[in-house]
């Protein structure tokens, strides 16, 4: 197979899986449900009208590298995201999430603030690189703030890593050291 036709069918099959309903499972407990599911399923419909053999090909490449699984009874075809779909799929949100700035900034402090077990210390670290990743400041080992709202990155991500209850989101009016703060996210381009 050619590589533009490998690119083209993980492509593709990103698509597919950004589509498939159970994919709404995860991200429905945190984003708004009712607005992503109609636009998906919108898409998905629409997609796979378009050229059915490409769909179907897709669906194969998905099963065959254990994506999905397909059942069949009486009423027709269906999939499913097995462990290693959903795996897939929160890799694909991690690498797209990001935190939206508004034009003005409210002058109120994000802080995420964790206490994860020894036990979970690799969790603990990649949470903390992928705050740092998103922007976030480190105020303490176990503290860290950001300007902007981020409720449901962060819902996300406690959800994502199952450590929901070793994480606390914060807003505050004031942080005591907040000077040196807003030149740092200033410096990093974050607060303009």
């Amino acid at each position: 197979m050619k590589k533009y036709q490998k690119r083209l069918i993980k492509a593709t099959v990103r698509e597919i899986l950004f589509s498939l309903v159970d994919v709404t499972e995860l991200l429905f407990k945190i984003f708004d449900k009712h607005r992503l599911y109609r636009r998906y399923c919108f898409e998905y419909e629409k997609w796979r009208e378009q050229d059915k053999q490409k769909f179907y090909n897709n669906i194969y490449y998905l099963k065959q590298n254990k994506l999905i699984e397909l059942y069949q009874d009486e009423k027709g075809e269906f999939f499913q995201l097995t462990d290693k779909g959903r795996e897939k799929i929160a890799q694909l949100w991690l690498d797209k999430l990001e935190i939206k700035k508004p034009k003005k900034w409210d002058k109120k402090w994000r802080l995420v603030i964790f206490d994860i077990p020894e036990k979970r210390k690799v969790t603990r670290e990649i949470f903390r690189d992928m705050l740092k990743r998103l922007g976030f400041h480190q105020v303490q080992k176990s503290v860290l703030v950001y300007p902007y709202e981020c409720y449901r990155e962060i819902a996300f991500l406690k959800e994502l890593y199952n450590i929901k209850s070793y994480v606390q989101y914060i807003v505050a009016d004031r942080i005591e050291s907040e000077i040196p703060l807003i030149k740092i996210f200033f410096e990093d381009q974050i607060l303009s």
